[in-house]
């Protein structure tokens, strides 16, 4: 939070600062800086509430609709409302030049590969991206699949982390879960059923490739230096 207050540094006085509720060290920055202060999230300014037929952007009562899925997405999506908002556009103008955002390589895009369906997260991952599109896969329909890369640069609490990645992975009722590197290796000891533990994106791709004649949906999720891209890469060369 200190490194993300020396942003608000460069700003103009009187200017706008748009933030998660709870982040006093940014609204104190923020507040020395005479800057207005717009909360995003529960209990701020604006918010999502969510139902059955998806998102909707609170106070507006405007429905969030976009190519891309999973609340993260939503999320990010109202941020960028309320920057709109604030800056003086539409609401119903802004949530409609959103409804075509879709993933980009790396960060949610999804393509077709015979009969499965992916979801490239491959670019990044640390414990709050693991559960948004762990959660987010959950909610698929028909057979789900989730390959998993180490978390890297996480500090000495990366073995705990991992293995509530892998908890989580393992109570949401997914088909299968594949955990690709030595730290998810080390947390996992001797993983339980329906989940395998590999050493490499190759030997990953090797167990998707497997299950490539029966229709599924898969996620890859990274750090980077995994190099998942590279599974994503081979299924979408067999598109």
């Amino acid at each position: 939070a200190r490194a993300k207050a020396e942003l608000l540094e460069e700003p103009a006085l009187g200017g706008l600062c748009i933030v998660p509720p709870g982040w006093s060290a940014l609204e104190r920055v923020a507040s020395a800086r005479s800057l207005r202060i717009w909360r995003v999230g529960p209990g701020g300014d604006s918010w999502l509430e969510s139902s059955s037929s998806g998102y909707t952007a609170m106070p507006w009562g405007e429905p969030i609709r976009l190519r891309a899925r999973g609340r993260h997405f939503a999320e990010d999506a109202l941020a960028a409302l309320s920057v709109a908002v604030a800056l003086g556009a539409g609401v119903r103008e802004a949530v409609e030049a959103m409804s075509s955002f879709e993933g980009l390589a790396g960060r949610g895009r999804r393509l077709v590969s015979g009969p499965l369906t992916v979801i490239d997260e491959s670019y990044n991952a640390n414990p709050d991206s693991m559960r948004a599109c762990l959660e987010s896969l959950a909610r698929e329909d028909g057979r789900r699949i989730a390959v998993l890369g180490d978390m890297l640069e996480l500090g000495a609490g990366s073995g705990v982390m991992h293995e509530e990645v892998i908890r989580l992975a393992s109570g949401l009722g997914l088909d299968l879960v594949v955990l690709v590197g030595a730290e998810f290796a080390a947390a996992a000891g001797r993983p339980g059923r329906g989940v395998v533990s590999v050493g490499s994106w190759e030997e990953a791709l090797a167990v998707i490739e497997r299950e490539a004649g029966r229709e599924a949906t898969v996620l890859v999720k990274g750090s980077h230096a995994m190099r998942l891209d590279m599974i994503v890469e081979r299924l979408r060369g067999g598109a």
